[in-house]
């Protein structure tokens, strides 16, 4: 994410994953909550407590639909692989967007991040939960990023936390394999939507995305495939390559993962 200083959702979006099958807490708000469908996802606002302002970088409950809806649309027509990916999202169950402008940094949680994260137990007062199974909730700071960086936070939490639940891969799995995972579907879409990779946004994201996250994987490659290495010198990322590499790794019998932790 973002320009403010790549908040993205390694942004943590990172991984309130985890507390999300310890159970989130719903949110009880006294404004009603506006909800529409678009693109074939539901989206639902809900309202800013008594007392919150713009100032305080809160936008309206429509406002926010707009942009989440402004977000997909840019997703839909210059990000086809991601936008597929949403589809298949759909074959299995309800995808559901919600902007959530009183959500805060959680103590129980292990991330929670500030733009958005990935929930599928988040519940809110009243909602229609009938056939639903993914559930992305967007915090206030997301919304006032660009629509391109929305639209990558959106594809990290899709593309790489929903899928990586659909296939079951998330309970047991390592923190940071996970967004590194979810991170790279995150640069794919900020190649497509060519976002400046030189911006203080971009240039933060990658650094955490080798550096932090993909440090594991890379550490393996090295090891395992080091002709391989440099798909990490490219500007823009082979994220295909990559993510074919990331499968062996993921594959791979934990004790020759492990043997990566001491080539950092």
């Amino acid at each position: 994410m973002p320009t403010k200083t790549h908040k993205s959702n390694f942004i943590g979006t990172c991984m309130t994953l985890i507390c999300a099958f310890g159970g989130i807490a719903g949110l009880s708000q006294s404004a009603a909550a506006l909800e529409k469908v678009h693109r074939g996802v539901t989206l639902e606002a809900i309202a800013p407590q008594a007392g919150e302002t713009a100032n305080m970088g809160i936008v309206s409950q429509s406002d926010g639909l707009d942009r989440i809806s402004s977000a997909l649309d840019l997703i839909y027509s210059k990000s086809m692989r991601n936008a597929a990916k949403i589809e298949g999202l759909k074959h299995h169950g309800r995808v559901r967007l919600v902007y959530a402008p009183n959500q805060v940094q959680d103590g129980t949680r292990l991330n929670s991040g500030k733009a958005a994260y990935y929930a599928p137990d988040f519940r809110t007062q009243g909602a229609d939960k009938s056939g639903e199974r993914f559930v992305v909730v967007i915090k206030h700071m997301g919304l006032n990023w660009s629509t391109a960086e929305l639209a990558g936070v959106i594809v990290h939490e899709l593309s790489g936390h929903a899928r990586q639940d659909l296939m079951n891969r998330i309970a047991g799995s390592d923190t940071n394999d996970l967004e590194c995972e979810a991170s790279l579907h995150e640069e794919s879409a900020y190649q497509d939507l060519a976002v400046e990779k030189s911006s203080r946004g971009m240039v933060k994201f990658r650094q955490i995305l080798e550096n932090r996250f993909c440090a594991n994987f890379r550490a393996y490659m090295q090891r395992a495939t080091p002709e391989q290495m440099p798909l990490w010198d490219m500007v823009s990322l082979d994220v295909k390559a990559l993510l074919k590499n990331f499968r062996a790794y993921r594959n791979a019998p934990k004790s020759e993962q492990d043997v990566s932790l001491n080539l950092r």
